[in-house]
């Protein structure tokens, strides 16, 4: 089974805004961010959020460390 070391949210999925206009921007530029994630087994990371135009549509992507919060959330992730 191979595993990619992405997280990736469709914009239609997305149910209220969690970004800030500035924030917005920087992801409309193609740029990246750092982010604070709270993992399912409540520890914290950073991981690097970007967008993607994925088809027809805009996803929000989670990559960096992803594959540490996969390994931290073995049991939780299934």
């Amino acid at each position: 089974m191979s595993h990619q070391n992405h997280l990736s949210m469709s914009s239609k999925q997305i149910r209220s805004p969690f970004l800030n206009e500035d924030e917005e921007r920087m992801l409309n530029a193609k740029r990246q961010m750092a982010v604070t994630f709270v993992e399912p087994c409540l520890s914290v990371s950073t991981v690097n959020l970007t967008k993607w135009s994925i088809g027809s549509s805009l996803s929000y992507i989670i990559n960096g460390d992803y594959s540490n919060v996969l390994k931290n959330n073995r049991d939780s992730l299934k």
